[in-house]
């Protein structure tokens, strides 16, 4: 079960760096800058999606095994409380997390998000995570007068690299986008950003983790708990609907809609890529401890400052060539939506020292 969540937790990342590149990209082209239509989409997708690769799931397990849909019915009704009522709350909290990570591509005064920075701020994700669970074992288990905390305690060198690493990163941002990249709404976003997606992925690892462990033991006869409950993960998807609540949001949206739909096979081959990071994110949690997943995962941020880079020349040639509009994708991206970052020698090496703290962080976690 280990290396199969191993392979998920990759294949998680490398839909993660894709997701990242196309998100930039279509927030303009297909949602008219508007971040709540693309999270009501991505939601909406997600869901579907989720839910249809959980059914083919189903489908092709229960006919290569002794045990039936049927018996995966009765499973899932037998965990859904408390765990899979646990995997609903995660996969809304999940889909807030894609809500504020949507809207840092948003521009601002004419300045175009760096989908870099953003790669880098999910890539810190695996620190947040186990400061997370450091935190929920101390509030969890408390603190005795003698004793002080059952879990092993952070060294103060650990928490320099993971202080540095966030410094490291502010750093690198300040140095291509100045004071812009921390206005107070973009800085309430991140800081949301984070605290959703820690939530949600401990919420996921801890539910999982406590059931009966019938994955570790094989037994043909009886079905995964795991694949079981996992609708209840994709169920938790529908909170990110409820702008539609609002009627100027649905407005907005019937307005936009023949944008969008001049998109769709786009979106929807992007929605099935994000679908792709939360499906293997969710297995590779099943078997691995959620900061390896998100060790594994932080690795989305090379082949991002890759495309980053590609992007940047393509923009290049277009200025000397007088192109204004080019297909980039499937998507009609303007020149000026292009990135325009000139990477110095400088924000080469905070991308570096960043990752080299971030390894640093790892290598130093508490019970290692």
């Amino acid at each position: 079960m280990s290396n199969v969540a191993l392979l998920a937790a990759v294949a998680g990342s490398l839909c993660l760096a894709l997701m990242l590149i196309f998100d930039r990209l279509m927030m303009s082209d297909c949602y008219g800058d508007d971040p709540d239509h693309a999270w009501f989409v991505s939601a909406t997708g997600g869901t579907g999606l989720g839910l249809a690769a959980v059914a083919i799931t189903w489908i092709v397990g229960s006919s290569q095994s002794n045990w039936g849909i049927p018996d995966l019915l009765d499973s899932m009704v037998s965990y859904a409380v408390p765990h899979g009522l646990a995997l609903f709350l995660a996969g809304a909290l999940n889909v807030q997390a894609l809500r504020h990570y949507l809207r840092l591509f948003v521009p601002h005064n004419g300045a175009v998000a760096d989908e870099t920075a953003i790669a880098m701020w999910l890539s810190a994700m695996p620190i947040f995570v186990m400061c997370g669970g450091v935190a929920v074992g101390w509030a969890v288990t408390g603190w005795t007068l003698h004793q002080g905390p059952s879990d092993p305690v952070p060294s103060a060198t650990f928490m320099a690299s993971v202080i540095a690493c966030v410094l490291a990163i502010i750093a690198f941002e300040w140095s291509s986008s100045g004071r812009v990249a921390y206005r107070a709404e973009r800085v309430r976003d991140l800081s949301l950003l984070i605290i959703s997606t820690v939530a949600s992925t401990l919420l996921v690892s801890y539910s999982l983790h406590s059931l009966p462990s019938t994955d570790s033991s094989y037994d043909a006869s009886q079905p995964s708990i795991t694949l079981a409950l996992q609708p209840f993960y994709w169920l938790g998807f529908i909170a990110g609907m409820r702008p539609l609540i609002k009627s100027d949001v649905r407005q907005k949206f019937a307005r936009n809609w023949p944008r969008i739909r001049l998109f769709l096979p786009v979106i929807l081959l992007v929605e099935a890529i994000g679908m792709g990071v939360y499906f293997f994110e969710f297995w590779g949690l099943s078997g691995v401890d959620p900061t390896t997943v998100h060790l594994i995962t932080a690795a989305h941020v090379l082949p991002v400052f890759a495309l980053s880079l590609a992007l940047m020349k393509l923009r290049r040639t277009m200025e000397l060539r007088g192109v204004r509009r080019v297909r980039v994708l499937g998507l009609r991206a303007k020149v000026n939506r292009l990135p325009n970052r000139a990477h110095t020698r400088s924000s080469h090496l905070w991308l570096l020292l960043v990752v080299v703290l971030l390894l640093l962080a790892i290598v130093l976690r508490p019970g290692v």
